[in-house]
Protein backbone atom coordinates (compact mmCIF):
# COMPACT_ATOMS: atom_id res chain seq x y z
CA UNK A 1 0.00 0.00 0.00
CA UNK A 2 3.09 2.49 0.60
CA UNK A 3 3.68 2.14 -3.33
CA UNK A 4 0.66 4.34 -3.78
CA UNK A 5 1.19 6.86 -1.56
CA UNK A 6 4.93 7.05 -2.33
CA UNK A 7 5.09 11.34 -1.85
CA UNK A 8 4.19 10.94 1.74
CA UNK A 9 5.31 8.67 5.02
CA UNK A 10 2.54 9.37 6.75
CA UNK A 11 -0.27 6.40 6.73
CA UNK A 12 -3.49 6.06 4.99
CA UNK A 13 -6.08 6.75 8.26
CA UNK A 14 -4.39 10.00 8.03
CA UNK A 15 -3.84 11.06 4.41
CA UNK A 16 -7.78 9.88 3.21
CA UNK A 17 -9.89 12.05 5.45
CA UNK A 18 -7.24 15.05 4.88
CA UNK A 19 -7.40 14.38 0.87
CA UNK A 20 -11.10 14.17 0.77
CA UNK A 21 -11.22 17.68 2.57
CA UNK A 22 -9.31 18.63 0.46
CA UNK A 23 -11.20 17.63 -2.84
CA UNK A 24 -14.00 19.15 -1.49
CA UNK A 25 -12.47 22.53 -1.12
CA UNK A 26 -10.89 22.20 -4.44
CA UNK A 27 -14.20 21.76 -6.15
CA UNK A 28 -15.93 24.26 -4.64
CA UNK A 29 -13.45 27.05 -6.06
CA UNK A 30 -13.51 25.20 -9.40
CA UNK A 31 -17.59 25.20 -8.99
CA UNK A 32 -17.45 28.61 -8.41
CA UNK A 33 -14.63 29.52 -11.35
CA UNK A 34 -17.34 27.90 -13.44
CA UNK A 35 -20.58 29.81 -12.38
CA UNK A 36 -18.81 32.88 -12.68
CA UNK A 37 -17.80 32.27 -16.18
CA UNK A 38 -20.17 30.02 -17.29
CA UNK A 39 -17.36 27.61 -18.72
CA UNK A 40 -15.95 24.77 -17.20
CA UNK A 41 -12.65 25.00 -19.38
CA UNK A 42 -11.11 27.97 -16.96
CA UNK A 43 -11.69 25.62 -14.10
CA UNK A 44 -9.95 23.17 -16.43
CA UNK A 45 -6.70 25.32 -17.24
CA UNK A 46 -6.40 25.98 -13.69
CA UNK A 47 -6.80 22.15 -12.87
CA UNK A 48 -4.51 21.58 -15.51
CA UNK A 49 -1.68 24.46 -14.66
CA UNK A 50 -2.37 23.03 -10.65
CA UNK A 51 -1.16 19.94 -11.30
CA UNK A 52 1.91 20.88 -13.92
CA UNK A 53 3.34 23.23 -11.72
CA UNK A 54 3.32 20.81 -8.48
CA UNK A 55 4.77 18.14 -10.69
CA UNK A 56 7.04 20.15 -12.15
CA UNK A 57 8.12 21.18 -8.60
CA UNK A 58 8.13 17.99 -7.03
CA UNK A 59 9.67 16.14 -9.95
CA UNK A 60 11.89 19.04 -11.71
CA UNK A 61 13.97 17.29 -14.88
CA UNK A 62 14.98 13.43 -14.75
CA UNK A 63 13.33 13.57 -11.43
CA UNK A 64 15.74 15.59 -9.34
CA UNK A 65 13.02 18.07 -8.08
CA UNK A 66 12.96 21.54 -7.28
CA UNK A 67 11.64 21.45 -4.27
CA UNK A 68 11.54 18.25 -1.35
CA UNK A 69 9.12 17.78 0.99
CA UNK A 70 10.72 17.17 4.82
CA UNK A 71 9.45 13.60 5.91
CA UNK A 72 6.96 13.81 8.45
CA UNK A 73 6.28 17.23 7.05
CA UNK A 74 4.40 16.35 3.78
CA UNK A 75 0.88 17.12 5.26
CA UNK A 76 2.04 20.87 5.42
CA UNK A 77 3.63 21.32 2.19
CA UNK A 78 2.17 19.20 -0.43
CA UNK A 79 0.94 20.98 -3.70
CA UNK A 80 -1.68 18.64 -3.78
CA UNK A 81 -5.26 18.72 -2.14
CA UNK A 82 -3.85 16.76 0.62
CA UNK A 83 -1.59 19.82 1.58
CA UNK A 84 -3.11 21.77 4.86
CA UNK A 85 -1.90 24.93 2.62
CA UNK A 86 -3.54 24.34 -0.54
CA UNK A 87 -6.66 23.44 1.66
CA UNK A 88 -6.15 26.33 3.82
CA UNK A 89 -6.07 28.68 0.80
CA UNK A 90 -8.46 27.35 -1.57
CA UNK A 91 -10.48 27.49 1.14
CA UNK A 92 -10.29 31.02 1.22
CA UNK A 93 -10.68 31.28 -2.29
CA UNK A 94 -13.81 29.31 -2.55
CA UNK A 95 -15.23 31.59 0.96
CA UNK A 96 -14.44 34.81 -1.27
CA UNK A 97 -15.99 33.78 -4.08
CA UNK A 98 -18.71 32.40 -2.99
CA UNK A 99 -19.30 35.38 -1.01
CA UNK A 100 -18.28 37.76 -3.88
CA UNK A 101 -21.21 36.20 -5.89
CA UNK A 102 -23.90 36.64 -3.03
CA UNK A 103 -23.29 39.89 -3.07
CA UNK A 104 -23.44 40.61 -6.48
CA UNK A 105 -26.67 38.54 -6.59
CA UNK A 106 -28.42 41.52 -3.97
CA UNK A 107 -27.48 44.06 -6.86
CA UNK A 108 -28.41 41.52 -9.74
CA UNK A 109 -30.65 38.48 -8.82
CA UNK A 110 -29.93 36.60 -11.79
CA UNK A 111 -26.54 36.26 -10.92
CA UNK A 112 -27.64 33.34 -8.05
CA UNK A 113 -29.52 31.35 -11.29
CA UNK A 114 -25.84 31.26 -13.27
CA UNK A 115 -25.71 27.61 -11.77
CA UNK A 116 -28.33 26.70 -14.04
CA UNK A 117 -27.22 28.95 -17.02
CA UNK A 118 -30.48 30.32 -17.26
CA UNK A 119 -32.57 32.94 -15.75
CA UNK A 120 -36.68 32.21 -15.43
CA UNK A 121 -38.42 34.57 -17.24
CA UNK A 122 -42.16 35.55 -16.71
CA UNK A 123 -44.01 33.36 -19.40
Amino acid sequence: MRQLWSHTSEGLATLLPRFLLGTFVFAVVYGEIRIRTGSIWPAVLMHWLGNMLANTLLSGSAGAGFVSLVSGKEALGSFGVEGVFMILLFGLLGIYLYARRRQDARVQPEVLAGWTGCVAKDR
